[in-house]
């Protein structure tokens, strides 16, 4: 990402002024209320538009770069012919903006930048990412199951997105991060002025204060994944599969997760049909189940452990980094109350 970085000002009142100007010109996602949840969207209008200081949505954007059910392509077979329709050609005219996006959701599309553009490129995922432009959203406060600090990340981070907004006294502290995040306040600079100096001291403050409110503290992560490796035959992992009920909620609403299930939808005249990609647990038994009904991880402890060990050390070995951003969805959702930050600091211990 090329770098492009200034400090820009922009007034409370001016807020709807560029939002509609967005509206007018790309698709926006950004968080609004339906049916009284907060959730990641598309923005219609101004008014739909929330900037919170604190919280976060509980389904993660995720889902608009890497959709949980997505067709890769269709066929239909006339006189002896096949005829493929690849559904990129759709995706290649999208221009996004996410505006409002959380810190801990920015680096996750970080981490699955790693994953899915690096050594097996996904170009589905690609296309998105590329053509969706990142305003992240700063975390004044941090919510009830936040540990971003734990797992090295932060209420803002600086990396994965284009644009950076810190809600300040009068208005927003916005500052440019790429190229693409200048231009577009650059197009827009009859509403934004050059930040003051005051003004970047409130934001740093806001930022210290949100960092020490997160009861959470970094851990030494090459010394997690030592002890990782040492303990791996551990019956703590025992204890842990006994809450666990295999439910895969976990792996559904997390920010990173990415594993999948191909498979093939055929009309009833076998003429024509798709193919299919949907979202897949490693909690599932059926997951790493192979012909002959061979199961290799049968047993519930291999699987509740699969999970942290991906995130946490085998993460390590393929990207350079754990994929746990520490957002807290899964222990919000887990039945069992299976917490993760409970699990770490047990290995620190």
């Amino acid at each position: 990402m090329d770098r492009m970085l200034k400090e820009y000002f922009l007034d409370k009142d001016e807020l709807q002024t560029f939002v509609q100007r967005l509206i007018g010109k790309y698709e926006v996602l950004g968080m609004k209320l339906e049916d009284g949840e907060l959730k990641y969207s598309r923005i219609n209008s101004v008014d739909e538009l929330r900037l919170p200081s604190s919280h976060r949505p509980l389904v993660p954007p995720k889902k608009w770069f890497y959709p949980e059910r997505e067709t890769l392509f269709t066929y239909r077979i006339s006189r002896g012919r096949v005829k493929i329709e690849d559904s990129l050609k759709k995706l290649l005219t999208m221009k996004r903006i996410f505006f409002g996006m959380r810190p801990c959701d920015v680096r996750s599309l970080h981490i699955l930048d790693k994953i899915l553009l690096g050594r097996f490129h996904d170009p589905y995922y690609g296309i998105r990412r590329e053509n969706t432009l990142i305003i992240e959203l700063t975390c004044n406060e941090p919510a009830e199951y936040c540990f971003c600090t734990m797992v090295g990340g932060g209420p803002y981070v600086e990396d994965g997105c284009d644009v950076i907004f810190t809600r300040i006294s009068e208005g927003f502290l916005v500052e440019t991060r790429t190229v693409n995040g200048a231009k577009l306040i650059e197009n827009n600079k009859d509403i934004f002025r050059k930040a003051r100096e005051e003004e970047i001291i409130e934001r740093n403050e806001i930022i210290a204060r949100a960092y020490s409110k997160i009861e959470a503290k970094c851990v030494d992560l090459e010394r997690l994944y030592n002890t990782l490796v040492r303990i791996y035959d551990s019956d703590m992992w025992n204890d842990y599969s006994e809450k666990c009920f295999s439910c895969g909620k976990c792996n559904f609403i997390c920010p990173t997760c990415h594993c999948f299930d191909i498979y093939d939808e055929v009309d009833a005249n076998l003429s024509s049909g798709a193919r299919v990609r949907i979202w897949d647990s490693c909690h599932f038994l059926s997951f790493t189940r192979v012909a002959g009904g061979i199961v290799f991880r049968r047993e519930r402890t291999s699987r509740v452990k699969q999970r942290i060990y991906h995130k946490l050390c085998y993460s390590i070995d393929e990207i350079g980094e754990i994929s746990c951003v520490g957002c807290g969805r899964c222990i919000e959702v887990c039945p069992s109350k299976i917490d993760v930050r409970e699990i770490i600091a047990k290995l620190e211990g």
